[in-house]
């Protein structure tokens, strides 16, 4: 990867994506400060929710508002948007386009923020490309719980509704920034040594920051401090795997089956984030637009999920049961005839889905067949391979 700065030819935007009060405005200013441009019409925090900066552009919030508004979804909210097909996607990309324009005319490294744009990647990844730039993505990561709280002293959600939300915006982000130069970046990293985090992020996206760390520490250490990083909590349990394997890679330590672990996840929800519940199709027509709504949403749409976790945990355990019943049918570890008869009986099941099962463990798929692989090697090692959705 070559390195590009404000004075090579390349154009350069950071994206900065994740969940509201996740850190995003935090670290979009220790960037601006270390020489990336922000948009040319900041919203002030005074005509928000107080004094606080959010360092967003005025004309990315509401083009991104009115997208998810027309998507009947809401700032932070968990509904599924694809991109690639909704209605009227042309106009929506033509307006992003104008404007990058607009915002970022004459940027040779900029920074565009607002946590909506988590939901929304693919259409501004698409406009800041046809506009000249090439993209990179950052993630902020902070606890689902301080997340939580904070949503619930600013704007009355509840526990349930940030958890949604929280996962939706982070798995949103992750999965259609793959391919493209990332990086993950905790709040609590960046708050306790914001010079590591910066190098950091520099190295994953091959920059050279227009500003050095000591020409601007002044400045930084005066902006970000440990106070910045609230510790009260919400008790929401839901999102924390997701938030774990994330903390991982904010220190750079990505293993073989993370993707398909937040992939399954992704999965997990779907059917909630989509609306296919009847319960929540019937229900979300009738729900004001304000926080209460919001809340009662988020309580059908968590009950939902939890029976179809349960159902879920019913499914695994009678596979498990299937699985040790083929292995059972030799003496020992299964060999000679007795393996490949017990994997024609696995794949006629119809049980697996062998190309999810690949996605998530590699091996798998590099040993040749890897219903085998699972019946041999995979199930002493702990592997859970997903199953087919019938």
């Amino acid at each position: 990867m070559t390195e590009a700065s404000a004075g090579s030819g390349e154009r350069r935007a950071l994206v900065v994506g994740g969940m509201h009060r996740s850190g995003t405005s935090a670290l979009t200013r220790v960037l601006s400060l270390m020489g990336a441009e922000l948009p040319d019409t900041l919203i002030s925090g005074r005509e928000r929710l107080g004094d606080e900066d959010y360092w967003e552009s005025r004309a990315v919030v509401d083009l991104n508002q009115e997208i998810l508004t027309a998507n009947l979804s809401w700032w932070a909210g968990w509904q599924s948007i694809d991109t690639a097909t909704m209605e009227d996607r042309a106009t929506w990309l033509e307006r992003a386009r104008e404007v990058v324009r607009q915002e970022f005319g004459g940027s040779r490294l900029a920074v565009l923020k607002d946590p909506r744009v988590s939901r929304l990647l693919p259409l501004w990844t698409e406009a800041l490309e046809a506009e000249g730039f090439v993209v990179g993505n950052i993630l902020s990561l902070r606890q689902p719980s301080e997340v939580a709280s904070s949503l619930s002293r600013r704007d009355g959600l509840i526990g349930p509704a940030s958890a949604l939300g929280w996962l939706a915006h982070t798995l949103d982000f992750e999965r259609d920034s793959r391919g493209t130069p990332r990086v993950v970046v905790s709040l609590d990293n960046l708050v306790h040594d914001w010079r590591r985090e910066v190098d950091r992020i520099g190295a994953a996206l091959g920059l050279s920051w227009p500003r050095g760390a000591d020409e601007v520490a002044d400045e930084v250490d005066g902006f970000v401090s440990a106070d910045r990083a609230s510790r009260s909590t919400v008790k929401v349990p839901m999102p924390q795997p997701v938030h774990d394997l994330l903390v991982r890679w904010a220190r750079d330590e990505v293993a073989d089956g993370d993707a398909g672990f937040l992939d399954d996840w992704r999965a997990r929800l779907e059917p909630i984030r989509s609306g296919s519940s009847p319960t929540l199709a019937n229900n979300s027509r009738k729900l004001a637009r304000t926080s209460a709504g919001f809340n009662i949403e988020a309580r059908l749409a968590v009950r939902h999920l939890r029976e179809m976790n349960q159902l879920r945990r019913g499914q695994r355990r009678a596979f498990d049961a299937y699985l040790a019943s083929l292995t059972r049918t030799a003496r020992g570890p299964l060999k000679g005839l007795a393996l490949p008869r017990a994997v024609r009986r696995l794949r006629a099941s119809g049980l697996v889905d062998e190309a999810a099962y690949v996605a998530r463990y590699p091996e798998a798929g590099a040993a040749g067949d890897p219903l085998a692989y699972l019946l041999t090697e995979g199930r002493a090692r702990g592997h859970r391979p997903p199953l087919a959705r019938g």
